[in-house]
């Protein structure tokens, strides 16, 4: 897109801030995932976490607070989602199944998406073994393969992701008419 999509505003302040006040609203802390150049994140006065695992992609930030946090589960949003609601994660609260690796939306695609749901503590730790082991760098693709609870999305754009200018342009004309 070529900028920082967190800084994108569809709601009346940048998604860093919108996604931080809905997290609040389900987590007891929240904290922004940030690379080591991303100073604009540490700048929107939330707590970071800073990448401490390098696999390439989202799956250094949720390996990254699994280290920094180890006993906790973790509610995990993508920045990319413009659509997502309190009702989006209160669905997810409601249905966790804190049995299951993770509990996540499945994507149009038939496969979990991996940054929008809750992450289990023990999936975690097995999810960072493979990550050290293997080198496999896609959380989908980890989830796929264990035992995940996928819930389907109660709105069809709900798990839309915004990651081109066309597609910024398409949530923003949805969001506003």
């Amino acid at each position: 897109m070529g900028r920082d999509k967190g800084t994108l505003v569809y709601h009346q302040t940048d998604q860093y801030h919108h996604l931080y006040d809905l997290l609040n609203r389900f987590c007891v802390k929240t904290f922004f995932s940030c690379r080591e150049d991303q100073k604009a994140i540490r700048a929107t006065g939330g707590d970071c976490i800073q990448d401490s695992v390098d696999c390439g992609g989202p799956f250094n930030g949720i390996l990254s607070a699994h280290k920094a946090f180890p006993e906790a589960h973790w509610l995990v949003v993508a920045v990319d989602l413009p659509f997502i609601t309190e009702v989006t994660l209160s669905r997810l609260t409601e249905n966790r199944d804190a049995e299951k690796t993770a509990t996540v939306y499945q994507s149009e695609s038939g496969w979990p998406e991996p940054l929008a749901g809750i992450w289990e503590a023990k999936g975690l730790a097995m999810a960072l073994k493979e990550v050290l082991a293997t080198g496999i760098s896609s959380p989908s693709g980890f989830l796929h393969k264990h035992p995940t609870k996928m819930i389907l999305s109660g709105h069809p754009l709900e798990m839309f992701n915004a990651n081109t200018k066309e597609e910024y342009a398409f949530a923003m004309t949805t969001l506003h008419s």
